[in-house]
């Protein structure tokens, strides 16, 4: 049985790093739920893994599938997997905006895995947790929760979870300005993603160093930081990484007062943004270039002003459809929790209908 399950779970894991083919993903998942075969118990994780998958296309339907799992392992008193669903719908609320019912969700989690010593799990939830205090600007609360999930991590050899916990430290350091201590989680990141030859982030990692670098205005490191992500980019056909890249050296060049070299890279940022359908790396490219063409050449720094403009008015339209989205996703998701309550109500009152009447057929057999 153990053995079955491995294979299982290995299944899952092989879905979820395949790339994508004629069958996404996603439809594979959807697939293996439905497989007569599955253990129930991973059943419960394939669906929180297609839950997270969905995450980034359709809100709803990934808390459909994340109450339907935390369903089922309540149905088979699965507490691992209850805690692993309620942690999911807890990082879906935080994405909506309901951060009520995240904190709420979140505290339940932490309660059962606590209750069953559930260490990993704890870990995932403390990793969600620091998720919510920085979407809400609480660094200081967001570092403690990094930390604790950083700990776990260590403690569990866990080595995706450690990485996410540095990833989100640095981020949250350099958020706060601590750039010596960002670039201490960076660089051990860096030097563990090498260590396993990870090169689908590990230059991601490199120019968040080079950032750094720039930001501790140490111009000669980070641009030799910059060009080696530069090179890695355009092997890997990653034009959505080539032109932030761009961006940033035209950024470095323009504090270094060397005006060509940073038109040139505005430029091929602006070039890519088209081709990446980038609208941010739009708006500030051509910032940047109408800024650089004001002393240079009038008519250049207004035909980008002007797209700049234009851009800004898109990237606004975008956030605030975005936003209205998450309105959206939030009322459907409350509808369905209406429904789900109600469904529950009539099964309870059919229940104690059943009851009544059982009783009321037992007493009138006696008086008989």
């Amino acid at each position: 049985m153990k053995f079955r399950i491995l294979v299982i779970l290995n299944l899952i894991i092989a879905i979820c790093t395949f790339p994508q083919s004629a069958v996404s993903q996603i439809d594979s998942l959807k697939l293996l739920i439905k497989s007569k075969s599955i253990n129930d118990t991973t059943k419960v994780f394939a669906l929180d893994q297609l839950s997270l998958k969905l995450m980034g296309s359709n809100m709803v339907e990934a808390y459909g599938y994340a109450t339907e799992g935390l369903k089922f392992a309540n149905k088979i008193d699965f507490a691992k997997g209850k805690v692993r669903m309620l942690n999911r719908l807890g990082l879906i609320y935080t994405r909506t905006g309901n951060f009520a019912l995240s904190l709420k969700t979140a505290y339940e989690a932490i309660a059962l895995a606590e209750k069953i010593k559930d260490t990993e799990g704890l870990g995932k939830i403390y990793n969600n947790m620091s998720i919510f205090y920085s979407e809400q600007n609480d660094l200081k609360n967001a570092l403690i929760y990094d930390k604790k999930t950083l700990s776990i991590a260590e403690k569990t050899r866990n080595e995706s979870l450690y990485e996410t916990a540095m990833i989100n430290i640095s981020a949250d350091y350099i958020s706060l300005n601590y750039l010596d201590s960002a670039r201490y989680y960076l660089e051990k990141i860096y030097a563990i993603q090498t260590k396993n030859m990870d090169d689908n982030y590990r230059f991601n990692t490199l120019q968040n160093i080079a950032n750094v670098d720039f930001l501790q205005k140490d111009y000669t490191n980070a641009l030799a930081k910059y060009r080696i992500c530069v090179q890695h980019f355009i092997d890997r056909n990653n034009d959505k990484d080539l032109g932030e890249t761009y961006l940033l050296l035209a950024e470095q060049f323009q504090a270094m007062n060397m005006p060509d070299s940073s038109i040139y890279y505005s430029k091929k940022a602006y070039e890519l943004a088209f081709t990446v359908k980038n609208t941010k790396l739009k708006y500030l490219s051509t910032q940047l270039l109408a800024k650089l063409f004001e002393n240079k050449d009038t008519d250049q720094a207004f035909k980008y002003f002007k797209i700049a403009i234009s851009a800004k008015d898109s990237l606004f339209n975008i956030e605030k459809l975005s936003q209205l989205r998450n309105v959206e996703i939030s009322e459907k998701i409350r509808q369905q929790q209406l429904i789900d309550t109600e469904k529950e109500f009539m099964n309870k009152l059919k229940y104690g209908l059943l009851i009544g009447l059982l009783l009321a057929f037992i007493i009138i057999s006696f008086i008989q």
